[in-house]
């Protein structure tokens, strides 16, 4: 009989010696030898989808992988052997640096700004900059072909400055996120 468990978390792999068979995978992702804490366990029975992770297994039939979205709050650790677990840790950068205006500006209110505001010059260099990276998109669409902005991404060539996964990005850039708990499972879900 064999006693380990073996299966790739974020691309890294992983031996487990004797898990416990009522280990679950969202309890064994945030436990502290772990410590990812992107899956959270909302419900505790498949309904809320905040602890979705992608998990992938070899197609034999088909000689591909095969991706599914499951919950992590119903799978159990011992039914990992040969798979590859995704985490929304895993598909993207985990940590953003902090940026050098941490102060509230009345610019970034809902309310408007009165006459006499004057935007920090930090604000004013990154409109500026995100200006240019506009312009520089439509011109390298232009060269491709293609029609800047309407193809669902980034223009080729255009560089993802956060290190974000795509899909988090275009969620939290369109307002699609709330409160946030349950974003995760989107993003992984999509």
């Amino acid at each position: 009989m064999v006693n380990t468990i073996s299966f790739f978390l974020n691309g890294e792999p992983v031996t487990l010696e004797k898990p416990s068979p009522d280990l679950l995978l969202i309890d064994y992702l945030r436990s502290p030898e772990v410590g990812l804490t992107g899956a959270k366990k909302g419900c505790g029975q498949g309904g809320c989808g905040a602890c979705t992770v992608l998990l992938s297994t070899w197609d034999a039939g088909a000689a591909r992988f095969a991706h599914r979205s499951i919950n992590s709050c119903l799978r159990p650790v011992c039914a990992l052997d040969g798979t590859a677990v995704t985490t929304i840790e895993g598909t993207g950068q985990v940590s953003r640096p902090a940026p050098a205006h941490l102060t509230h500006q009345a610019a970034f209110s809902r309310a408007a700004a009165p006459p006499t505001y004057v935007p920090p010059a930090e604000v004013t260099a990154a409109r500026a900059a995100g200006r240019a990276r506009s312009q520089a998109r439509t011109v390298a669409a232009a060269a491709l072909g293609t029609s800047a902005g309407h193809s669902g991404g980034p223009a080729a060539g255009a560089e993802q400055e956060t290190g974000m996964n795509p899909v988090a990005y275009r969620l939290a850039m369109n307002n699609g996120s709330q409160c946030g708990y349950c974003t995760t499972g989107f993003v992984m879900t999509m």
